[in-house]
């Protein structure tokens, strides 16, 4: 791809598939004594709509620990932008911008971030 953009709809104000799914399920195990996982997947399978797998922490491969030895890390500038934008002229040598801003309004500023950590020298 020569252009990424991503776009995180901000929080309370998602309205789609997911979200109508989560608010259905949340209806089932709110009205419900849960202490154990079995009891929790037994009341989310009984929606029609819903598959429920049941998976463990050996499923999940800590990808996080693999890319911060090589990208720098957005904390505290994820949850005031929303969209994160890299594309064409975002690359200087081995280094990528990112571009983040909080909405799409004009008078919203553009904030640069360079992803990739000083001293890693390749991609």
């Amino acid at each position: 791809f020569s252009k990424i953009t991503f776009n995180f709809l901000v929080v309370g104000h998602t309205k789609n598939a997911a979200d109508r799914l989560f608010n259905t399920l949340k209806e089932g195990y709110h009205k419900e004594n849960i202490f154990t996982m079995d009891q929790l997947d037994s009341i989310l399978s009984k929606s029609n709509r819903v598959t429920v797998s049941q998976s463990e922490e050996a499923d999940f491969f800590n990808y996080g620990r693999l890319f911060d030895q090589f990208y720098s890390d957005l904390a505290g500038k994820i949850k005031q932008n929303h969209i994160f934008h890299c594309g064409d002229g975002s690359t200087v040598g081995n280094q990528i911008e990112m571009h983040l801003r909080e909405s799409a309004l004009d008078d919203d500023h553009v904030v640069n971030h360079k992803t990739i950590k000083r001293g890693f020298l390749t991609r």
